[in-house]
């Protein structure tokens, strides 16, 4: 497809966005949500313990700290056997509003995608017998499982309490939801312009919806061609092998943004101004002014909902 025809689908797609949510493409965050909180004390349990991995080192939180950002602050991670992984980890923060979860999207729910690490061979590596004999050994899991899975500790149960946790973990009242409610002083000038600019360039078209980004998955690259570095991960074609889906990547999430560097798969990025000025280029083929790109910063920051105790 030449860049020309890539560019009008692109903008079509774009117009058909503003006729379906208008001019606000953002929706935000419910301030209340349905939460079992004694079975999402029972995820976090989960979440936290390094006894769900082979080696005893390694929990679900050594790649996802809710502290500072939902994500790996190191890039890459590593696994059970001290070798870097392969992908940037994604912020849990706000997942329950993502339709598909992991950068290939090859997670349709967050059940699905709490085992994932778990079984793979190089992240946690620990077997379902291994899972089984820990929940029945100790006295406090023995206690949870009995209240709320008739003492069952099959993996379904474990996915359904970590996934309930995952969905609690939701970062509220940002000040551009409280803008979208109608509080106009609640983001700055600069904020302002900086979302009417993310309109303008067509940004929206692929980060919208209440969590602006993580409802789509779309191709890396779409008008310019990638960088070396940034060729090396075909994305979702290898979930799927369809040569369409090469470079094919789940939108991520611009709601935690200001806290997740380092930016895209590979985590090559470290500085949000620099993954705009990159995204503008490979997805809109735009080289961005320098206002511009510092003003869609300050926007994208407005976007963070209050966590307590956050670290920047």
């Amino acid at each position: 497809m030449s860049r020309i025809i890539r560019i009008g689908c692109f903008f079509i797609f774009l117009l058909a966005c503003t006729q379906v949510w208008g001019d606000n493409f953002i929706s935000p965050i419910p301030l209340t949500s349905e939460i079992d909180e004694k079975k999402a004390n029972l995820g976090r349990l989960l979440f936290n313990d390094t006894r769900l991995s082979a080696n005893g080192e390694i929990s679900c939180a050594s790649c996802h700290n809710i502290n500072k950002g939902g994500m790996d602050v190191n890039n890459p991670s590593v696994g059970v056997s001290g070798e870097p992984l392969d992908r940037n980890s994604l912020t849990v923060w706000n997942t329950r509003f993502n339709f598909l979860h992991m950068w290939d999207g090859r997670a349709s729910s967050l059940k699905q995608q709490a085992l994932m690490p778990m079984r793979d061979k190089r992240e946690m590596a620990i077997t379902t017998v291994q899972i089984k004999k820990l929940l029945t050994s100790d006295a406090q899991y023995k206690k949870l499982f009995n209240e709320f899975y008739n003492g069952k500790t099959a993996m379904r149960n474990v996915a359904d309490a970590l996934a309930e946790f995952q969905s609690s973990l939701i970062a509220i009242n940002a000040p551009f939801d409280r803008f979208l409610r109608g509080d106009k002083r609640a983001i700055t000038a600069q904020q302002k312009n900086g979302y009417k600019l993310f309109k303008s360039y067509g940004c929206v078209a692929c980060h919208q919806g209440t969590n602006v980004g993580g409802n789509m998955l779309q191709k890396f690259g779409v008008v310019s061609s990638l960088s070396e570095q940034h060729k090396k991960d075909l994305g979702r074609y290898n979930v799927s092998k369809l040569e369409r889906d090469k470079h094919v990547f789940r939108v991520p999430s611009l709601r935690m943004a200001m806290y997740t560097a380092p930016y895209f798969h590979d985590g090559s990025v470290n500085d949000l101004k620099d993954a705009v000025a990159i995204m503008a280029k490979y997805q809109l083929g735009i080289d961005l002014p320098e206002q511009d790109k510092l003003d869609i910063v300050s926007f994208i920051e407005s976007l963070a909902g209050d966590i307590k105790g956050l670290q920047k």
